[in-house]
């Protein structure tokens, strides 16, 4: 089973990640502190991390760029969450994989996830 970390400072958002992506078959850890998230990371070891940018008191573009330049978490891809259509951006500028804005659809959260983790399992919804 792949597990795939997921940092919101937004506890409902997160139990819905944990709900929707623990019925496609995943693991799900979420967690609300972001600053932890090397630690999970090494304790997890996540084939995908989802990654909200605008957290209380965080740049979770900063943390986006530290994944991309550590060895050790350079080859997980990281999705970063926003609802700033201008965030286009990261990608290149912060070494993001890919990026889901707000709202997404739970297809859209399905499929960006499916493409990244190579795999499709049949969806209850």
């Amino acid at each position: 089973m792949k597990t795939i970390l997921c940092v919101d400072d937004d506890q409902d958002i997160l139990d819905t990640f944990k709900i929707i992506l623990e019925t496609e078959g995943y693991k799900a850890v979420c967690t609300p502190d972001s600053t932890h998230i090397f630690h999970l990371i090494e304790e997890t070891t996540p084939a995908l991390i989802i990654l909200d940018i605008n957290m209380e008191g965080v740049n979770g573009l900063e943390i986006c760029r530290s994944l991309g330049s550590n060895p050790n978490t350079l080859d997980i891809p990281v999705i970063i969450v926003s609802a700033d259509p201008r965030i286009d951006t990261a990608i290149n500028e912060y070494g993001a994989t890919d990026i889901l804005l707000k709202p997404f659809t739970l297809k859209e959260l399905q499929d960006t996830v499916d493409y990244y983790l190579g795999s499709r399992i049949v969806s209850m919804y």
